[in-house]
């Protein structure tokens, strides 16, 4: 065998709304301590994948729409002097989309292969939970 056996791509388009809010703790002494929360709300989604098997002679297109998608976290920031130099961060959000379907067409690869027909008895269907926690250093990029 030589040569590509599958190839995928996908683009994936979801507008999105976000409400956040954030309190700093002012501690002359031990710096700062800054708390954020956030909720965002992706309302539509959707995505289009082409997926083709070379040996096979086949190609997939999949299309969703719709959907609902949630993110929510928090993040705890630190900061060793008052005046917001170098800190350090903490996050930790969760993704959810859910709701997501739609429909698989397929046809055969090459240059007489014809139009694109539905596939009956399939459809495409998305479903997403993902944790994110990630650690950080805030270096600041401008001075006061």
């Amino acid at each position: 065998m030589n040569g590509s056996v599958i190839s995928y791509e996908q683009a994936i388009w979801h507008p999105f709304g976000r409400i956040e809010t954030s309190y700093t703790y002012y501690s002359f002494f031990d710096g700062n301590l800054k708390f954020n929360l956030f909720l965002t709300v992706h309302p539509y989604n959707w995505a289009d994948t082409n997926d083709t098997h070379f040996l096979r002679n086949i190609h997939f297109y999949d299309t969703l729409r719709g959907g609902l998608g949630l993110d929510i976290g928090f993040s705890i920031s630190k900061f060793p002097k008052k005046d917001n130099g170098l800190g350090f961060t903490i996050n930790i959000s969760q993704s959810t989309l859910t709701r997501i379907t739609g429909t698989t067409a397929s046809n055969n690869t090459g240059v007489y292969s014809g139009p694109l027909t539905i596939d009956e008895g399939f459809s495409a269907k998305m479903e997403s939970i993902q944790y994110y926690i990630s650690l950080g250093i805030i270096i600041p990029v401008f001075g006061h």
